[in-house]
């Protein structure tokens, strides 16, 4: 199979056993908030890498082809995003959840990734998806995956900083008056 062809899928498998893996590790005594907000973002998600994959398996002219590059670039770009999930996570420790969840002890996490951005975890995911959508090698690909994940992500968020703000409270708004959402300085 040629390399050009193979590297997506490997990234997805390995994004998908990563996702395995978090839910797996995830707690599940604190008190959930999630609003079906796990639901929008696998189902918005997932369309974005259905659509981006239709189109690389029927080789699609209108998904603006890209040189051979976008597969190395979108594989880097791929990795960087499954790292900062990762580090996000083990930064969170016992406090990371799958689904939006809210412990009575929760303290603000504000070290690692979250020094500079409220959601790194996100912000993976994220860069993965487009990493991913620029190995397919086609320039609509990392902009549908980019823009599904995004308006998954906002649904999530909001959920997520809502159910914050109510269980930790005065520390936690304090916290996202200092940091910006998924990209340092800007948003």
């Amino acid at each position: 199979m040629n390399p050009s062809r193979a590297i997506p899928l490997v990234l997805v498998s390995l994004m998908i056993l990563m996702e395995i893996y978090a839910s797996r590790i995830s707690r599940s005594e604190a008190r959930t908030d999630d609003r079906g907000s796990f639901f929008a973002v696998w189902l918005l998600v997932a369309a974005g890498y259905w659509a981006a994959f239709s189109m690389w398996g029927a080789r699609a002219p209108v998904g603006l082809p890209l040189g051979v590059w976008a597969v190395w670039v979108g594989a880097a770009v791929a990795a960087a995003g499954m790292a900062l999930r990762i580090w996000s996570i083990a930064t969170l420790g016992r406090y990371f959840t799958y689904v939006v969840k809210v412990s009575p002890e929760q303290k603000v996490v504000d070290t690692g990734p979250y020094r500079l951005i409220r959601h790194p975890s996100y912000a993976g995911g994220l860069l993965t998806g487009i990493g991913i959508g620029l190995s397919l090698r086609l320039g609509v690909a990392p902009l549908i995956i980019g823009a599904t994940s995004v308006a998954g992500y906002w649904i999530r968020m909001a959920v997520e900083e809502r159910a914050l703000s109510e269980g930790i409270g005065e520390a936690y708004r304090a916290y996202m008056s200092r940091t910006k959402r998924l990209i340092p300085f800007v948003w």
